[in-house]
């Protein structure tokens, strides 16, 4: 997650620890129960290359994180597993995936319009 987001318009200086309790609390239910049945990590080289983190808030699915380790960025590696998260939930009757993005954070939000999320203009 550290790797993934320094460097972004999403980093605002937080270290490697803030990092590791963003994913505990993840993990945890602070966003949402969290649903490890359409969450998926890949890994390359023995090493996190790419993680899709989903919960449920609400009563609807959350796309909580998608991120991409910097060496495999632009890989499809994020369209591939957030893609799978969508079919499993679909197939388990769900009709809607929610997330947030950061309105500066183009490359995450073409992804997610390529994919099929519609912004949400009502807040605005």
């Amino acid at each position: 997650m550290f790797s993934a987001y320094q460097g972004t318009v999403d980093y605002t200086g937080e270290s490697v620890e803030s990092a590791a309790e963003e994913v505990t609390k993840t993990f945890t239910g602070s966003y949402g129960r969290y649903m490890p049945q359409y969450s998926y990590v890949v890994v390359r080289e023995s090493a996190l290359a790419c993680a899709t983190l989903v919960t449920r808030r609400e009563g609807v699915p959350l796309l909580v994180f998608a991120m991409t380790a910097p060496a495999w960025k632009r890989k499809g590696l994020a369209k591939a597993t957030i893609r799978q998260a969508m079919q499993d939930l679909f197939e388990a009757g769900e009709t809607q995936l929610d997330l947030v993005v950061n309105a500066k954070n183009s490359p995450a939000l073409n992804l997610y319009l390529q994919l099929g999320f519609v912004p949400d203009r009502g807040d605005a």
